[in-house]
């Protein structure tokens, strides 16, 4: 017998799903909601006798024990396998780089132990000051695993040694820091220490604050073998189970707002550790519930922030394939924003205000009843084309909607461009049109205007050019080639740049830059970018006739509209 076919001998299916799921016997057979999509009927079924589960629903996806271990856990086959193989008593042979990785966790363990126990030497008193400073209750600096990094730089490395540790491996995991002279020295050093796990509470890394002048003020372990920032969330090992019970996860930026929350019993909150969210990072809590709550700063840079991590990690204002929905498709309704009173950070407001805590979360805003204010606030309405480019954005939202919900906010986008109805449903309609003819299925192969796409590789390719994109109007762009442009002029260093792109931006991105421009002067290039921007005029130019009789209806057009649709004709003929 295979350890495959034995583990499954030992363990009950439905005993095991009943720790994630609350079944409900129907006949022979044991019915629940679906955990990996939202539903009000129940269609996911276990069945005792073949030892197999199913969703009968969106999911239309089914397995075995392990598969749902995977599946609800986000983890891939070896780690199941030893995870059920510890649960059931049979001895799995791991392989090699299981093994490599169980060394650095085991590595970070040692460490996380170490700069514990240093709270409670003389020189760790700094760090319990500060705690007891901030608040925080002293059985939450033991379930958090706090601790203090010693000012003798020496002091974990000796540690290590003494534990017959693998130095290279301590090096690769950033707990040691080899310099060019050969000498290794302790990598945090005098700092509050906060160990990072993954979602089954294993070690990966260290968030590590000064407690002096000492800058920066936060720093975490650098990339290794087991650390990798994106893909992590803080806190989430000990606020699944939460997320689970209450179907919603409620994200923050730092490790003090997770520990305040977690000491007050808000225990369904995880942190971003101060970064836009990730793709990476919400797949880790997309099977846990079914709410998603952004609890980020709401001044102008937390605004940038929190509109980053919604594109960065659901990507919002990319256009979706709405024949192929999952259970992220209806972003509206289970995605919102909490703007915390008073421009406090959840850390202050929750033991401050703890008793309102709950009302605030249950009162957060819907996606589009937050999108809409922010971008009015952030385009100006007044100039030509800026209502289009606010429809444009939230168009993906707007399109995975009932006709219902999306009448309502058409009719609040009216309100707010003081237009009428009339004119912003003619204007959702061309952005529809051309959505459909340009294809907007994220993961199909990009298919772009190649003027468009040609004018991006001259400007990725040419500093000059790159200069001179920044007066361009971004109007002629689509949503998706605007976005990178835009990230693209943010960044002086093209590694920051590229780093700083999502997976399918990413993918977008080396497209373009893979086509192959002829060797030319930087004349040649001028006129190429000029001829491409002037093609694209037009069309957006015949883009915006075309809305505009949309919108007139079929009634005869007067004076002052026929002088608009001159206009427009001009503009189509000068470009």
């Amino acid at each position: 017998m295979s350890e495959v076919e034995e583990i499954k001998s030992k363990l009950d299916i439905v005993d095991f799903i009943s720790e994630y799921v609350n079944l409900n016997q129907s006949g022979r057979n044991y019915k629940a909601n679906c955990p990996f999509h939202s539903e009000k009927t129940p269609s996911f079924i276990v069945d005792p006798s073949r030892q197999l589960w199913r969703c009968f629903g969106s999911c239309a996806t089914g397995g075995d024990i392990f598969s749902f271990l995977m599946k609800i856990e986000g983890i891939e086959f070896p780690e199941s396998l030893k995870i059920l193989g510890e649960r059931s008593g049979v001895h799995i042979n791991v392989n090699s780089s299981s093994i490599r990785k169980d060394d650095y966790f085991q590595i970070n363990e040692i460490a996380k132990n170490f700069y514990k126990s240093n709270l409670f030497t003389d020189e760790g008193k700094i760090a319990v000051d500060y705690l007891t400073k901030r608040g925080i209750d002293f059985n939450k600096i033991d379930s958090f695993d706090l601790g203090y990094s010693l000012k003798d730089r020496d002091s974990l490395k000796n540690h290590l040694l003494f534990h017959d540790v693998d130095f290279e491996k301590a090096i690769d995991s950033g707990l040691l820091n080899k310099f060019e002279n050969g000498n290794v020295k302790d990598f945090f050093v005098g700092r509050l220490m906060f160990p990072i796990s993954d979602r089954n509470g294993k070690v990966l890394g260290f968030g590590a604050r000064a407690l002096d002048d000492s800058m920066p003020k936060y720093i975490n372990t650098p990339s290794s073998p087991v650390f990798d920032k994106r893909t992590i969330l803080y806190g989430l090992h000990l606020a699944k189970d939460s997320i689970r019970k209450n179907d919603e996860v409620v994200v923050v930026e730092g490790y003090m707002d997770v520990i305040a929350a977690h000491e007050f019993n808000f225990k369904n909150v995880v942190a971003s550790m101060g970064t836009a969210l990730t793709v990476e990072q919400v797949r880790q809590i997309r099977n846990l519930a079914s709410s998603y709550i952004l609890a980020l700063d709401q001044d102008t840079a937390g605004q940038e922030a929190t509109l980053r991590s919604l594109q960065s990690s659901w990507g919002i204002f990319e256009s979706l394939n709405t024949s192929n929905k999952d259970s992220f498709s209806d972003y509206s309704k289970i995605l919102k924003v909490l703007a915390i009173p008073n421009g406090k950070d959840p850390d202050e407001f929750i033991r401050s205000e703890s008793e309102d805590w709950g009302k605030i979360v249950s009162e957060a805003l819907t996606l589009m009843d937050y999108l809409i204010p922010v971008l009015i606030s952030r385009f100006d309405i007044n100039v030509p084309g800026n209502s289009q480019r606010i429809l444009e954005l939230i168009f993906p939202i707007l399109n995975n909607m009932d006709q219902l919900d999306r009448g309502k906010y058409l009719t609040e986008l009216s309100n707010q461009f003081n237009s009428s109805l009339e004119n912003v449903q003619a204007m959702f309609k061309v952005i529809s049109q051309s959505k459909q003819s340009n294809g907007s299925d994220s993961q199909k192969p990009i298919k772009k205007s190649s003027r468009m796409i040609y004018l991006l590789a001259l400007i990725f390719s040419n500093s000059e050019l790159k200069i001179k994109a920044k007066d361009l109007n971004f109007e002629i762009f689509d949503l998706e080639s605007r976005y990178l442009l835009t990230e693209y002029l943010k960044f002086d260093n093209l590694n920051d740049f590229e780093n700083s792109l999502s997976e399918d931006y990413s993918r977008f991105y080396h497209q373009i830059i893979e086509l192959s421009l002829l060797e030319s002067t930087q004349n040649e290039f001028n006129d190429a970018f000029e001829f491409c921007v002037k093609i694209l005029n037009k069309q957006r130019y015949k883009i915006a006739a075309a809305t505009f009789s949309e919108s007139q209806g079929s009634d005869y057009p007067s004076e002052e509209q026929i002088n608009q649709i001159n206009q427009i004709n001009q503009k189509i003929r000068d470009s």
